[in-house]
């Protein structure tokens, strides 16, 4: 955010916007795997596939 807010000051660096959407994607998917993480293991989905869903999130980021 603070990337975001120096970029709206100074609009002439368009490096710096790019990188905070990079930086807050990350923070998605970051959230995303806390999210999966806590979630109890259900019928539906199975530990493969909470593992393999976390894999994928920390593949991305």
């Amino acid at each position: 955010m603070f990337l975001q807010i120096d970029y709206a000051s100074d609009c002439s660096s368009y490096s710096k916007f790019i990188l905070s959407i990079a930086f807050l994607s990350s923070l998605v998917y970051l959230a995303e795997t806390v999210i999966i993480i806590q979630q109890p293991v259900k019928s539906l989905f199975s530990v493969q596939v909470k593992a393999n869903d976390t894999a994928i999130f920390y593949l991305f980021r």
